[in-house]
This record gives C-alpha cells, structure tokens and sequence, in this order.
C-alpha cells in the first residue's frame, strides 16, 4: 500500500472554511505531503489523516510478510 500523503495515498481532510484550508494546505507543503481537502461548512471537520502524519513524522513502517 502506498504511503499516506504521497500522491497515490493523499491525505483527505474535511474543514469548514477556505481560511482552514490554506491553513492545512501551508502545513502539508511545509512537509511534502500530498492532500486533497474539501470545503464543508455545515460539517464536522475532519482533519484524521493530518494528525496521523504529524503524529508519526510523515512516515509509515513498512510491514514485511513472512515468506
């Protein structure tokens, strides 16, 4: 699997304003990670996949299978 905020896992988030947006959108490019953000006022934000990054440093472990 691909890893999350690359451009073929980006990371999805879900905020409530434009000014939101830029806001995720400027911490996402400060560490090179791809994200796709939608505009949704009248819903919860939604901003998981970011936590998660920053939370791991922008790295996911690999997991090899036994062979």
């Amino acid at each position: 699997m691909a890893k999350l905020g690359s451009k073929k896992r980006p990371a999805v988030v879900r905020v409530r304003s434009m000014a939101r947006t830029q806001e995720i959108l400027k911490l996402c490019t400060e560490h090179g990670w791809q994200v796709v953000a939608g505009v949704e006022p009248d819903k919860p934000e939604d901003i998981s996949d970011v936590k998660k990054l920053l939370k791991s440093g922008g790295t996911e472990k690999k997991v090899k299978g036994k062979r």
